[in-house]
């Protein structure tokens, strides 16, 4: 059944008049009788009973009806999905993050973003940072966030969306002398960030870095923390208002401050994908950190 038979069935059911049904169709009368009957024996169903009034539908016709509105809004709301599309309005987004920008500060990005674009579904691939750019590149995700500076294929570019600074973090006042002390609580996974610690640590201290635990995630961190069980390097941005905990700043022996940046990742041919164009777009214009 075309199309343009369905128009017949539902023009007709709006007026159950031949005459007026083929004026609104632009269709002489004999020509709207011949596409009816031709439409009844595709179906093999009698659709209108024809009386001095005009034509009355049959129980069958009633249900062609009811299908033939069901067809013309699912083109509409196709062609005007199709079209949100076309403007990046509609879709899906695979983002790959690491665990700890996942908890701390993905969630405030993305409610923006789906305040400015309800309709866009975004999903979101837990990794070590140092995979990210290999998800991006083999796109088993749009875009990505990664921790610290990584190797990129030629395919694969990235921007700079946030800076944080290292602080040393306990649940009481330490000193830097403290430290060789005390055990750390390690949740970062990726090597740039324990070779950032560790860079750090041998610069300033005779005595080996002691670990005292690896823990999978920021939250688990902080109840380790609460609980007097070490120190840990958190950055500025990872840091809620909330946090009651002592912070000190890291620094270099040049006295610059110990910082970690953090990349969005994404292949060059994204503006060819309105969708993630406008992803992209938005987290470059917004403010992460």
């Amino acid at each position: 059944m075309k199309k343009d038979d369905w128009e017949v069935i539902l023009t007709l059911h709006e007026y159950p008049n031949l005459t007026k049904a083929s004026a609104r169709l632009f269709l002489s009368q004999p020509a709207l009788t011949k596409r009816l009957r031709q439409i009844e024996e595709e179906f093999g169903i009698t659709i209108v009973n024809r009386n001095s009034k005009g034509v009355t539908f049959t129980p069958e016709g009633e249900y062609l009806a009811e299908q033939a509105q069901k067809y013309k809004a699912f083109l509409q709301d196709t062609k005007q999905h199709l079209s949100r599309m076309g403007e990046g309005d509609v879709g899906s987004i695979k983002i790959g993050s690491p665990t700890s920008f996942t908890k701390a500060v993905l969630p405030r990005i993305l409610n923006r973003y789906h305040a400015l674009y309800p309709k866009v579904d975004l999903r979101v691939q837990v990794a070590i940072s140092g995979q990210i750019p290999k998800l991006v590149q083999q796109q088993e995700v749009h875009v990505g966030f990664a921790n610290g500076d990584q190797q990129l294929s030629e395919a694969v570019e990235q921007f700079l969306c946030a800076v944080g600074q290292a602080y040393i973090v306990s649940n009481s006042p330490v000193t830097m002398e403290d430290l060789p002390k005390i055990p750390l609580i390690r949740f970062y996974r990726d090597d740039y960030s324990r070779n950032l610690v560790q860079n750090w640590w041998k610069n300033n201290f005779l005595e080996p870095l002691q670990v005292g635990m690896d823990v999978l995630d920021i939250d688990t961190c902080r109840e380790m923390l609460r609980n007097g069980l070490g120190y840990s390097v958190v950055y500025s941005n990872y840091l809620q208002s909330s946090d009651t905990f002592f912070k000190l700043p890291m620094y270099n022996r040049d006295g610059s401050p110990v910082m970690r940046n953090t990349w969005m990742v994404y292949r060059k041919d994204y503006k060819s994908n309105p969708l993630i164009r406008n992803f992209v777009e938005f987290v470059r214009d917004s403010s992460v950190s």
